[in-house]
């Protein structure tokens, strides 16, 4: 069976008939019941084997018993992580599954449009719904492109699913010839049976805690598992559980981010399968999560299915408020306008109530024109229907200000007139009676249509801004307590950096600095207060015994200006100087004030400029490092003790935007295979505003640490 080519009746009533999804969550929930007795019976396996050899039973029996019973401990541990993975599985089909239920159309819209379609066919009797027919079979197309569209995500999400699972491998055979191992009792056994240990190759974990093979860090269950506490295949950081997944706390397979759930997700608590955001769930969504509901959404706050914009709630839509079905504009609430405000369908303007209007403000339907209340009129304010003209009361009248019906002209308040100003009937033209039977039509047959398979063409979807998003302030966070944190013992070992280490030669360039300029200060007048001082001072008595000082001066004496008439000749002075002892008396101070406050007036530094600055540039020529080795370094425990914190609330947080400019890989070779370039488009994220956040009465524990060495 082909869901491409069944028509929306027969792909809606199969995917919303049946039990739902609600046996393949049992599944699930029954996969992770296995898998944790499994995980439990792989532990205490390991805890018996472990006890053979370490314990009181030694000795060749116990060896031979631990050599054969390891292997059965890995197999427990790797089929608990492949029920694991199963039990993702189960979900994320689960997921898929509510997913194409809420994109599918609902069967009831499907069984209206088409009786809508049947009853204007069998009331067309002169064509007069030609156009309502073809709105309608144009609608019943997009409900199909929809259900196909819905099913073929659908279909790849399943295969996706369904690809990641693996077959479990055969559980080996039971432990074999542990009995006859010569040693193992007081008394002789029969000959030994060589122990069967199956080919395995072993892949050695690195770290602590880890349970499989090929894991790096610690707590990891599965193989080649790279942090903490994954659970899986090749998980890169920690608590992951699946295939393939990135980052912290993914449940499913290649997933990029935290908390995603799925198959494919990137980014931050997103739930289905391809999308790229955060919180979003469904199938294929770009965007924040909890902003849209839906699947096939791009933009913020829409609801339903395929939309873009903001505020859309329905199906294909694209632009601002749009409650209907593939409307194009603003705050249309039927199907098809194209505009703004459009209440009914297939209207192109503005405030069309009716339908397939072209033109603004039409309460009718199939007007082309302005202002229209009736039906098919071409023109504006035509209060008839089928009108071509301007304010015609009646109908299919032609011209100006007609009141009555079928009249040509201007003012016409007869029937069938033709000229201005008439009020009879058939006024102005030639007039001939006509009559007809009677006309019996048959009953109609409609031949039933077959539409052959069709390919949607790629969908374009135009760069979207998102706007700063604020969060109001007053938001409250509760008190907490953060339980008690224990760090291990972290060693250091010796550094050492081997002699002969050489350094290439290395030129620093030129640095220049330009001239700065400092433009003139000016300082404003100021007092100083009144100064004194109360009590008097005095000095001691001070006596100095006599003293002498020797000196000579030699120097030359030449009076360039006079001229003189004799040669100079040095002049040698000598001789010393004496001074005799004395006393110097009491000095006494008396109190003194300054009583009148002292002004300084205003006054200006003059400016001046510090010139600019050049460093040549300088060269190191290279050298070798000697040998160098640290010592252990030691650092012991200690104990924070609790910190309480009373109510806190954090400021506005503000951040500018963040451009991150596109990049380009190079290709990459691996062997025969090479990767294209990859280039990215450049990518904006603008800046937001956090407001305060208020934190009730907080009181972090205890936090003691081990000695680190």
């Amino acid at each position: 069976m082909n869901f491409s080519v069944l028509p929306p009746e027969i792909n809606s009533a199969l995917i919303l008939a049946g039990a739902g999804s609600e046996p393949m969550l049992a599944a699930a929930a029954a996969w992770e019941d296995l898998a944790d007795e499994l995980a439990s019976a792989a532990l205490s396996f390991g805890t018996v084997t472990s006890g053979l050899v370490n314990g009181a039973w030694q000795g060749p029996a116990a060896a031979a018993m631990a050599a054969a019973a390891t292997p059965y401990a890995g197999w427990l541990s790797a089929a608990a992580a492949q029920a694991a993975h199963s039990a993702v599985q189960a979900n994320v089909l689960a997921a898929e599954f509510e997913a194409v239920r809420l994109s599918i159309v609902p069967t009831a819209l499907i069984e209206a449009n088409r009786n809508q379609f049947v009853s204007l066919v069998l009331s067309n009797i002169f064509g007069q719904n030609a156009p309502a027919i073809s709105a309608a079979e144009a609608l019943y197309e997009e409900m199909w492109a929809l259900d196909v569209s819905a099913m073929s995500a659908y279909h790849a999400g399943a295969s996706a699913v369904a690809s990641a699972l693996a077959p479990f491998a055969a559980p080996l055979e039971a432990v074999a010839g542990v009995l006859g191992v010569p040693g193992a009792g007081g008394v002789p056994g029969a000959a030994a049976t060589p122990v069967v240990i199956p080919d395995r190759a072993f892949a050695i974990s690195l770290g602590i805690g880890n349970i499989g093979g090929g894991n790096t860090g610690w707590g990891n269950l599965g193989d080649l598992n790279i942090g903490f506490g994954n659970s899986g295949t090749s998980n890169v950081g920690a608590a992951n559980l699946g295939l393939s997944n990135f980052g912290l706390g993914n449940w499913g397979d290649n997933n990029f981010g935290f908390g995603n759930i799925g198959v494919g997700n990137f980014g931050f608590g997103n739930s289905g399968t391809g999308n790229i955001g955060i919180g979003l769930t469904g199938n294929g969504q770009i965007g924040i999560g909890g902003l849209n509901s839906g699947t096939g959404n791009f933009g913020l706050f829409n609801s339903g299915n395929g939309n873009i914009g903001f505020f859309n709630s329905g199906s294909g839509n694209f632009g601002i408020g749009n409650a209907g079905n593939f409307n194009t504009g603003l705050w249309s609430s039927g199907s098809g306008n194209t505009g703004f405000l459009n209440v009914g369908s297939f209207n192109t303007g503005l405030f069309n109530v009716g339908d397939a209007n072209t033109g603004n403000f039409n309460v009718g339907s199939f007007n082309m024109g302005d202002f229209n209340p009736g039906w098919s009129n071409t023109g504006s304010f035509n209060g008839g229907n089928a009108n071509t003209g301007f304010l015609n009361v009646g109908n299919i009248n032609t011209g100006l200000l007609n009141f009555g019906d079928m009249n040509n002209g201007v003012f016409n308040t007869g029937q069938a007139s033709n000229g201005v100003f008439y009020r009879g009937v058939n006024q102005g033209s030639v007039h001939f009676l006509i009559t007809t039977p009677d006309i019996t039509i048959p009953p109609l047959e409609i031949p039933g249509t077959t539409i052959p398979a069709f390919n949607l063409p790629a969908l374009s979807i135009p760069g979207i801004d998102i706007p700063p998003i604020s969060i109001p302030a007053g938001t409250a966070l509760g008190a907490f307590n953060l339980p008690v944190l224990t760090i291990p013992d972290l060693t250091i070992p010796p550094i050492t950096i081997p002699a002969g280490t050489s350094i290439g030669g290395f030129n620093l360039p030129a640095i220049t600095t330009p001239s700065i300029y400092v433009p003139g200060i000016s300082t404003g007048g100021f007092t100083l207060p009144a100064i004194g001082w109360s009590n008097s001072i005095v000095s001691p008595t001070v006596r100095v015994s006599g003293f002498s000082v020797p000196f000579g001066l030699s120097y030359w004496t030449n009076v360039l200006t006079l001229q003189a008439p004799f040669n100079a000749v040095p002049a040698d002075i000598s001789g010393s100087l004496g001074v005799g002892s004395f006393v110097l008396p009491t000095v006494a101070v008396d109190p003194y004030t300054l009583t009148t406050p002292i002004s300084v007036g205003g006054f200006t530094l003059p400016p001046f400029t510090i010139p600019g600055l050049n460093v040549a540039s300088i060269g190191v020529s290279g050298f070798a490092l000697p040998a160098v080795t640290t010592q252990p370094i030691t650092i012991p425990g200690f104990t924070i003790d609790p910190i309480g914190l009373g109510d806190l609330v954090l400021p506005d947080i503000t951040t500018a935007p963040v451009t991150i400019p596109g990049f380009t890989i190079d290709p990459i070779g691996f062997g025969d295979l090479v990767l294209p370039d990859i280039t990215t488009a450049p990518v904006t994220i603008p800046g937001f505003t956090i407001d305060p956040i208020g934190l009730g009465d907080l009181v972090l524990p205890d936090i003691t640490t081990a000695p680190v060495t």
